[in-house]
């Protein structure tokens, strides 16, 4: 199965830091960056899983050593918030298509805490398509939409330190100051590309 490695930023010789037979699907540095999070299904399902669990949460420390259970089940895009003493989530359904479009739904998704941590950014699609929206963590049935993109959905929203929201749509990158426009970024991909040209046959006699 998987396993969970690290390695410097500046490159070098991965660390292994795992060594169970199953998969270990990383998911966040904890905010003093001493310990990571990662996603296991170590404990027996029929015992301790929760429906419909695919595992569980744990943390193991950047050095290496035993592991710890961090929650008894399965959790997506775990966030924490800038004092590291609470989390948000994505508690994913087994039955969601991760790819599905123009379903209207109460799923939300990529829950990223932001504006000191009064508020919270999420995908949603109580709006009609998936868009992002943000809830007030103070007044939680206060929930407005942030951003207005139609036909696609909007995916993978992440936040920055600084608070600075990006996530993708139609195939472009964007970013969001709160309080402001979302921005295209201009992404330039040099390939170096050996196939041939595709070329139009016509074998009609």
């Amino acid at each position: 199965g998987l396993n969970l490695y690290t390695v410097p930023v500046s490159g070098g010789t991965p660390t292994r830091l795992t060594y169970y037979s199953g998969s270990e699907i990383p998911v966040c540095f904890t905010p003093d960056g001493k310990e990571i999070l990662y996603r296991s299904n170590v404990m027996p399902d029929a015992e301790y899983g929760q429906f419909p669990s695919g595992g569980q949460v744990y943390k193991i420390s950047v050095d290496g050593g035993r592991p710890e259970q961090f929650l008894t089940f399965d959790a997506f895009d775990i966030n924490f918030n800038k004092k590291g003493d609470k989390i948000i989530y994505h508690d994913y359904k087994g039955y969601e298509d991760n790819w599905r479009k123009h379903h209207k739904s109460s799923v939300c998704r990529n829950p990223v805490f932001a504006d000191n941590d009064e508020n919270i950014y999420f995908l949603s699609e109580r709006f009609g398509d998936f868009n992002v929206c943000k809830m007030s963590l103070k007044n939680p049935s206060d929930i407005k939409q942030i951003t207005k993109h139609s036909k696609h959905p909007v995916r993978f929203l992440s936040s920055s330190e600084d608070g600075l929201l990006c996530y993708f749509f139609n195939g472009e990158i964007y970013t969001l100051q709160p309080g402001k426009q979302p921005k295209k970024l201009a992404v330039d991909i040099i390939a170096d590309n050996t196939e041939s040209p595709i070329a139009k046959m016509n074998w009609n006699r």
